[in-house]
């Protein structure tokens, strides 16, 4: 989300080339016990903005490398100098409070958070400036280090044909699959608080009265996360309305106070949210998937190796230990090691976790090493060969959409070259993060025909624009010849605003099936195709996608959507890299 580049723009000083403060002056005074050098590099920085015009809400893509790679330099040439570490951080403080990034309680708790790991990392590896830019913020600062060339290696079994998947006949079993994404649960969240705070969370105590409209009763759809009455409600409504074969629970339990969390609060709120599941759907089998924000501090997933003090040792043990009473023993050892697991749900069926913070290029660990983290793609790999020896179909789950912008290139490379391989043993990709109701589609890159469909499940929390939601899947069922795909989605949203409004609790309903709003016939990849072609030219059709992608939020919220964007949004669906920004 754009608050998790602000802060990593800002604790690398970034903002001082994105926003010099008409008091130049009082800003390059932070520097001056240092080398002239370091302060000719701000001058220049500052000239360089007046040069361009860019400002704080505007800024070229030439300009974010360029203050990208500035402040990196800074930080290194402080880090040779020997400054002490509590020094830097003041100064980066006071550079963030003076530049209006975030109030001094929040600049000063990323500080906390992040500085152990961001002064390790930057210790020991070999890479530049331009190099680092490169893979934290995804364009082309320069060519990309040296430790992200690098492949996957493929099994020497040629690929079988791909076969037709036939539709299921009409009295077949089928499996309803409920999806839950991005709870991100507050428990500290006040009714009648400021929910425009100017923190990155808002609708706290802390936050005081409201300037304007206080903060709802059932949560709120400004800077605010899910209140525990809002997880109650959802969870006792579709405990009450659906009979759910198992559950897809795909990451991102706490809060956005990011600046202000500890390890104890993270394992806190993992146990409130599995009690939570476990109250309301105590025989229904759960398959969950590490978001980002599980760790402290956020986005950080060191490899296994680091088993010093920055170790995820403490967070890999605690999901072992909470998900055991899920997933079976084998499963739980992969889980302590790497975040990541198999599990066999029926005959025929598998299901992979993914722990997908091994692509994440907010996750700073990677610097250390790029090259297939834990090497947990060569396990997929070893998975999906042992799938395809046995018949075996297998669902993918996760919670960052391998492709998307916050997920490394080349580990997504790699990826779409195992999903390329495997395309008729995967039978469905289910992941969260953006918190839009969305979906990937990935191709063939030899004939171009469509492989595959990665489903991008709406988020519960209303965080900055959305109403809260979930999604429920009718699967082909258990049964002999089952070919195990996707047949139907729905998803249910509740409008917050009319709930805050009325005083009465809210009502869930279901928004839309994607077979009935547009006209599907399956949800195989060449239906999706199809449909995205159909986007580009029906208006009508397209706003009907853009309303659903922002699960039906108040239109004085939800953004318009003309040609570029059109464009864009598609472009992001059939290609899921980079490029589309450049292009759109």
């Amino acid at each position: 989300m754009d608050w998790r580049m602000s802060f990593g723009m800002f604790f690398l000083m970034l903002g001082v080339a994105q926003c010099i403060p008409v008091n130049m002056a009082s800003l390059l005074n932070h520097f001056s016990p240092f080398s002239p050098a370091t302060f000719s590099m701000i001058e220049n920085v500052a000239k360089m903005k007046v040069h361009w015009g860019y400002s704080k809400w505007n800024i070229s893509q030439r300009i974010t490398c360029e203050s990208c790679k500035f402040g990196f330099a800074t930080l290194q040439t402080l880090l040779k100098l020997h400054i002490p570490p509590e020094k830097i951080g003041q100064i980066i403080e006071n550079i963030c409070v003076d530049l209006e990034i975030q109030p001094r309680v929040v600049c000063r708790g990323i500080l906390q958070e992040f500085r152990a790991e961001t002064f390790y990392v930057l210790q020991n590896v070999p890479y530049s400036p331009a190099e680092i830019c490169n893979f934290i913020t995804g364009s082309q600062c320069a060519a990309d280090p040296p430790g992200t060339q690098w492949s996957v290696q493929l099994p020497d079994i040629p690929k079988p044909p791909s076969q037709d998947i036939r539709p299921p006949p009409p009295d077949a079993p089928k499996l309803r699959v409920l999806h839950l994404s991005d709870l991100h649960f507050d428990m500290f969240y006040q009714e009648g608080t400021n929910a425009e705070c100017g923190d990155p969370l808002c609708c706290r105590r802390e936050n005081g009265p409201p300037v304007g409209k206080p903060a709802g009763h059932w949560g709120d759809s400004r800077n605010c996360d899910s209140p525990v009455r809002l997880m109650e409600n959802m969870f006792n409504h579709i405990s009450k309305t659906e009979q759910v074969d198992y559950i897809l629970w795909t990451g991102d339990l706490p809060p956005h106070d990011v600046w202000n969390q500890t390890k104890q609060m993270q394992l806190i709120i993992l146990k409130m949210t599995t009690k939570y599941l476990r109250t309301f759907f105590p025989k229904t089998p759960v398959f969950p998937a590490l978001g980002n924000h599980e760790s402290v501090p956020v986005d950080s997933f060191p490899p296994r190796y680091i088993n010093d003090s920055n170790s995820i040792k403490w967070l890999y043990d605690a999901l072992a230990t909470t998900w055991n009473q899920w997933l079976p023993a084998e499963s739980l050892k992969t889980v302590a090691s790497g975040g990541f697991y198999r599990v066999d749900v029926f005959p025929g069926l598998r299901i992979i976790s993914l722990n997908t913070n091994y692509c994440n290029n907010m996750n700073w660990w990677l610097l250390v090493n790029m090259t297939d983290p834990d090497n947990e793609l060569q396990w997929l790999i070893s998975e999906l060969q042992d799938a395809e020896n046995r018949g075996i179909k297998v669902h993918l789950i996760g919670h960052i959409p391998p492709g998307s912008g916050d997920c490394m290139r080349t580990w997504s490379r790699n990826f779409y070259k195992i999903v390329t391989r495997y395309e008729d043993t995967i039978r469905g990709q289910f992941y969260g993060h953006e918190h839009f109701d969305s979906l990937h589609l990935y191709y063939d890159p030899d004939d171009g025909h469509p492989t595959s469909v990665s489903y991008l499940g709406p988020s519960v929390t209303p965080y900055q624009g959305f109403n809260p939601g979930y999604r429920i899947y009718t699967i082909d069922g258990n049964y002999e010849e089952s070919e195990w795909v996707p047949l139907d989605h729905e998803t249910f949203v509740a409008n917050l605003t009319e709930a805050n409004e009325s005083g009465t609790p809210p009502k869930w309903y279901r928004e839309y099936s994607a077979k009935e709003a547009f006209g599907l016939e399956q949800l195989l990849p060449s239906d999706w195709d199809r449909l995205m072609d159909e986007l580009e030219t029906d208006d009508a059709k397209f706003q009907k996608f853009w309303q659903y992608y922002w699960k039906s939020e108040d239109v004085s919220v939800r953004k318009s959507c003309g040609t570029a964007c059109r464009k864009f949004v598609l472009c992001v669906v059939k290609t899921r890299n980079h490029n589309c920004v450049k292009a759109h």
